[in-house]
């Protein structure tokens, strides 16, 4: 038996990290998909797109790029999280997130985006978190994802488990735990109902009917319903988590 943690030791963990994923958040693996899916078909919907040469069709292309690509990060973030990687679930939900807050930004601002996107009007990420609810930034963005994200005390949770500050276990391959899977579900649920809940916005001339209308209808009807859920057995999860990210999601 080799004495070195390997490769083969790793794979083989993801399948049990799956398996115990699979027996405790039933819910959550058999609906997910069906969401992501509803995510993948949108950008086919999006209707006739106003002029490049005007300020808001130039956002609303930017906004189909990403409406494009993001259904290919939500899926390898999923993916990832059922196997127990949940560090870099994490860092791929940043940029998600970042996305998101300048979609909705440039919404309101659509004549800034072009400054933005060529580097000649700087605008910092904390002003357009600040643009529909102050200090989420600060609270969650900085001090969770960021922290997370650029290797700070907080990546340690996903490796290590600590019994003091001396002691502690390191966690070899990946591993099922469901505080850190309940974490990285929990805003993530949030986020892609924000993407689902304002195509509708982005895109107002957009062609949504019959079928697509109804997976739209099922798809926010369970992330709704995973977030009651939530709010429902977390009370302290509505302060000040949804009370910011409320604003970001709903119109």
């Amino acid at each position: 038996m080799n004495k070195y943690l390997d490769l083969e030791f790793i794979l083989n963990s993801e399948i049990e990290t799956l398996r115990n994923t699979n027996n405790n958040l039933n819910g959550v693996v058999t609906n997910t998909p069906k969401v992501i899916n509803t995510l993948v078909k949108l950008p086919y919907y999006t209707g006739e797109l106003e002029s490049v040469d005007k300020t808001y069709g130039a956002f609303q292309g930017y906004c189909k790029e990403h409406y494009l690509q993001s259904p290919y990060t939500f899926l390898s973030i999923y993916e990832s999280w059922k196997k127990g990687y949940y560090l870099e679930s994490v860092i791929l939900y940043r940029h998600l997130l970042e996305v998101y807050v300048q979609m909705r930004y440039f919404e309101k601002n659509h004549k800034r985006l072009e400054g933005y996107l060529t580097g000649t009007d700087r605008i910092r990420m904390v002003n357009m978190f600040d643009e529909f609810s102050q200090g989420f930034y600060h609270d969650f963005y900085g001090r969770q994802l960021s922290t997370i994200t650029h290797g700070k005390i907080g990546k340690s949770l996903f490796r290590i488990i600590r019994t003091s500050p001396e002691k502690g276990r390191v966690i070899m391959g990946c591993e099922y735990n469901e505080f850190l899977a309940s974490y990285v579900m929990n805003i993530y649920v949030p986020l892609i109902f924000g993407y689902i809940n304002f195509f509708n916005i982005f895109f107002p001339n957009n062609t949504l009917d019959g079928d697509i209308l109804i997976e739209i209808k099922e798809s926010k009807d369970w992330l709704e319903m995973f977030m009651n859920e939530h709010k429902k057995a977390y009370p302290k999860s509505i302060e000040p988590f949804y009370r910011h990210f409320d604003k970001y999601i709903y119109s």
